[in-house]
Order: C-alpha cells, then sequence, then structure tokens
C-alpha cells in the first residue's frame, strides 16, 4: 500500500512528534510504502501556516494524486486544503482536537480558522481520533458516522528522557528544590493561573517552573496572576529548554502539575511519568482518560484542591512512590509501534469501504 503522508515542518511540536514517530514506525512495516509529501512552509507571520494547511495542502495532494493509494493528513489543520478539492484517492486525518471548535477560545484568528478546516474535515473519508474525548467532540461537531471515525492514541518518545543535565544547571538557573514544574504554553485554556494562586497556600519555599515558550501576552498575564496573588518572586519562567535540562526538571521536581482547561490527549503527564516525576492534573476533558490512576485529579478551577494534592506528597511519602510506580504502569498502555499497526488496520478499512 502505498500511503502519502503530508509533512510540514512549521507543524507545532506536539504534531509534529506524533508525524515524525508514525512516519518512523510505518516505514519498518513491509506492506507500507510511505511517500512523504512536504507541504510548504510560508515564510508569512501569524497567517504562514494557514496558507500552508490550505492551499500548500491542496497542491501537493494534486502532484501526488498518481503516486500513491491513500492520503494521510496527520493535522486537522491540514483538512483546510480539503475544501472544493475532489480526488478518488481516500483521504485520512488525524485530529489531535478541536478546541476552537468546542470551546470559548480566545484565539478569534484561530478559531476562525478552525471554521475553515471544519469545512475541509466534512470531506475527509476516515477519521483518526487521538483519544476518545476527542472522537465524541469529532462526531457531535462534524456529524460524521462511527463506520469511518476511530480512536488510535499517540505515545511518547521514552527514549529523549535517557540522559538528563547535572543539578548545577538548575541551580544556574536560579532554581531550587522543592518545586512544582509546568510544561507547555501559557495561553488561557492551559490555565497556570489556577496553579499560582495554589501556591499562597503551600510553604514559602516551593516555588512553580514554568517551562515552554511564554508568548507576548500570555507570559505577562503569567507575571500579573503571580504578583495578584503575592507569589511574584515564587515563579519562574525559562522559555524553551533541550530535552537533556527538561528530562532532569522532570526528575528533580517535587511533582508535576497540568492544569489545563483543555486537552485533546495531553502528552506532558506521560513525559512527568516516564521521569519518574509524580503527576497531579486536571480532571477536565481528555486527561482524565490518559493519565488514568497515574495521577491526582483536581478540578481545573478550584486552586485549594491544587494545594491539598501538593501537601498530601510533601506529608505522605507512600503517596509518592505510590503514584510514581502507577505512573511507569501507565505508560505501558502507549507506544509508538502499537499506534502504527493500528494505524495501518484503519488505511485498509477506509481502502475497503471507498472501493467496495
Amino acid at each position: 500500500m502505498r500511503v502519502g503522508i503530508c509533512i510540514n515542518d512549521s507543524a507545532g511540536s506536539g504534531i509534529g512528534n506524533y508525524t515524525k514517530e508514525l512516519v518512523s514506525q510505518l516505514e519498518n512495516i513491509d506492506s507500507i510504502e510511505v511517500k512523504k509529501i512536504q507541504i510548504p512552509a510560508y515564510e508569512v507571520p501569524v497567517f504562514g501556516s494557514y496558507i500552508s494547511a490550505s492551499y500548500g495542502v491542496q497542491q501537493r495532494l494534486k502532484q501526488y494524486e498518481n503516486q500513491v493509494d491513500l492520503f494521510h493528513l496527520p493535522s486537522q489543520t491540514q483538512a483546510a486544503g480539503l475544501i472544493r478539492f475532489e480526488t478518488s484517492i481516500p483521504v485520512v486525518v488525524t485530529v489531535h482536537d478541536i478546541i476552537p471548535l468546542v470551546s470559548n477560545y480566545d484565539n478569534i484568528l484561530l478559531r476562525t480558522f478552525a471554521q475553515v478546516y471544519e469545512r475541509g474535515l466534512q470531506n475527509a473519508d476516515g477519521y483518526i481520533s487521538i483519544s476518545e474525548h476527542t472522537h465524541e467532540d469529532l462526531v457531535d461537531r462534524i456529524r460524521i458516522t462511527d463506520g469511518n471515525s476511530y480512536v488510535v492514541y499517540p505515545s511518547i518518545t521514552v527514549e529523549n528522557y535517557q540522559e538528563s543535565a547535572s543539578e548545577s544547571r538548575l541551580a544556574e538557573m536560579g532554581i531550587s528544590k522543592p518545586y512544582l514544574l509546568y510544561v507547555g504554553s501559557q495561553t488561557s485554556k492551559k490555565n497556570v493561573s489556577t496553579v499560582i494562586e495554589a501556591l499562597k497556600d503551600l510553604p514559602e519555599d516551593i516555588t512553580l517552573v514554568v517551562v515552554g515558550s511564554p508568548g507576548l501576552i500570555p507570559g505577562y498575564l503569567t507575571k500579573y496572576s503571580a504578583r495578584k496573588h503575592g507569589v511574584r518572586g515564587r515563579v519562574i519562567q525559562t522559555g524553551f529548554v533541550d530535552v537533556n535540562l527538561l528530562s532532569r526538571l522532570y526528575e528533580s521536581a517535587l511533582a508535576f502539575v497540568f492544569p489545563s482547561n483543555y486537552e485533546g490527549f495531553g502528552r506532558p503527564p506521560l513525559e512527568a511519568m516516564a521521569n519518574g516525576t509524580p503527576v497531579i492534573a486536571t480532571s477536565a476533558t481528555a486527561v482524565p482518560e490518559i493519565v488514568g490512576d497515574a495521577a491526582m485529579l483536581c478540578s481545573p478551577d478550584q486552586p485549594t484542591e491544587w494545594s491539598d494534592a501538593v501537601l498530601t506528597l510533601l506529608e505522605e511519602d507512600n503517596q509518592r512512590e505510590m503514584m510514581i510506580k502507577k505512573g511507569y504502569n501507565r505508560l505501558n498502555q502507549f507506544n509508538w509501534e502499537d499506534c502504527a499497526q493500528k494505524t495501518v488496520a484503519i488505511y485498509e478499512d477506509i481502502l475497503n469501504n471507498t472501493t467496495s
């Protein structure tokens, strides 16, 4: 089977990692011939990725129509290229989330573009959701049938965390134990402010380390929240860090916190588990499905629940050790080889359905 997979270097880290790992596994399957379809990344600020996700995808699909048996778009945004596009080749789209379509999203530009790729999604032949929660959102919003919609969990690349930086690098950054760790963007849906507010009810030596791109406005709002709750000196924003330093940050943290209001999957909690870090996570959307019983779950809008969970880890050594053990066990539910095998089965199913 010849499968054309669209690859866009400008894709976000989560989607980019999914595409890279899936392609790597598919290339090891004898029955699959992968054709990597490079989607041009237009260097246009803000609008660049949207242009490449629509015009760029459509142009590349036309070029490869006679070379593949099936197209796979590994991101829902690429479905914008399916608007007014007719092809006899089946198209499968991986949907990571449709958050801008089903929540009160604060990014008007992204919300508007989501309405564009929603139209394209309706022209796909099959859908792979990365969680049951995303699948339910998709079925409710797009009104697709269960016959061509599937759920396949992605994974994380555990090998990335086998080497960690030395403790001295933390000291160089002004980070000392004990600290809570958050990894991700600081947009409003990530809800970092809930953990910041929880800090004021925790011992004063506990800090919050925030890793990832702050963004201009979200980063400012994080600082504002810290000032508002009287914990300004206890919130450290590092920006992006290399994978070895990230591994060290996970390993040395008192706990990893993930207070997001909305997730289609939620990869960082699994990364924390891979590094032996207890996880305190949101009880909202897809996250409970992904973490199972391997995390302490808290309401995203109740700061006292988060501070209570941290205090439990501080006061009960057995709880901490139990969460670490459960985290390692939970990781066994996710692996890239299984993801690839299930994806191939979906390809075969879609091909059979569209040619019969």
